[in-house]
């Protein structure tokens, strides 16, 4: 049994790009493969900044990276696998395009105590 593997973008904003961030995750919201899209007007999670975050699929990678490379105009973004290991999938195997942006990595040892503060919930 093949299990496809998920990905995870992160495309961070300032609030004089909101207009545009908007735009932008109204159009990858629409875009084949993307499973789940959301704007953060505010910094979430380990994240540093506001931003888009989008989930999709491994077949849908190499297209979402090219066009996201293309399209947004300077924005810093984080595309990681999503292992279900949160730490791991923010440092390790993670592609950046443009600058790196710094990963609250005590985050992750806060909700192991507290798994409440998970951005991202089990269903």
């Amino acid at each position: 049994l093949y299990l496809m593997k998920l990905f995870h973008g992160h495309i961070y904003f300032d609030s004089s790009d909101s207009k545009f961030a908007e735009d932008l995750c109204s159009k990858v919201s629409h875009f084949n493969g993307v499973k789940f899209s959301k704007i953060h007007e505010i910094r979430v999670g380990p994240h540093p900044k506001p931003m888009i975050e989008i989930h999709f699929g491994e077949r849908s990678f190499k297209e979402i990276y090219d066009w996201l490379e293309k399209e947004r105009k300077g924005l810093s973004v984080l595309i990681h696998e999503e292992t279900g290991d949160d730490a791991f999938d923010h440092s390790n195997n993670i592609h950046c395009l443009g600058s790196p942006r710094p990963i609250d990595f005590n985050f992750f040892e806060l909700i192991k105590e507290h798994p409440e503060l998970r951005v991202h919930k089990e269903d």
